[in-house]
Parts: structure tokens; sequence; C-alpha cells
């Protein structure tokens, strides 16, 4: 959940779309905007504060996990002149 100002707003969707975010619920009033966002674990860890902080004057206070959702993964080898990568 983010809480900002409407000036900010534009670049922090553009933010949370680039992070593969899901928004739930997006409420506004005459002087803030609340957006509610599901956004992948990994995507938070690696940089979303940061950016967000740069992007508007929201700070996130606390990240909760509302749920765990199970994913199908299938693996890859890259093969680089007909042999797998070691990288």
């Amino acid at each position: 959940m983010i809480i900002t100002n409407e000036d900010s707003v534009g670049g922090i969707l553009q933010l949370c779309q680039e992070k593969r975010a899901r928004r739930k619920i997006s409420v506004s009033s005459p002087t803030r905007v609340m957006l509610t966002y599901e956004l992948p674990l990994n995507e938070i860890v690696l940089d979303f504060t940061d950016r967000l902080k740069s992007t508007s004057a929201a700070t996130p206070r606390s990240i909760t996990t509302s749920r765990l959702q199970r994913i199908r993964l299938i693996k890859l080898d890259v093969l680089v002149a007909g042999e797998r990568s070691t990288r």
C-alpha cells in the first residue's frame, strides 16, 4: 500500500508496472492517493524501495506478504556453440 500526493502518482504507476505489479485497489481523496499493489517478492527485494523514494515523497513504512503463490518453473539450458554454459 502506497500513500502519496497526486503529483507522484504517474511515476509510481510506471515503477509498479515495470516491477510486474498487479493493482488491486486505487482509492483517491482530495489531497492523497492510496495505491494497493501485489508485487513479486524478488522485485521488492532488489531496488523497489530506493526507486520509490526517488520517484516520489512516499516512503514505504512496511511491506507485508499477503499470500504466497505457487508457480511452475521451467529449467532453461543456454547453449553457446553447442555447449552448455557454466555461468
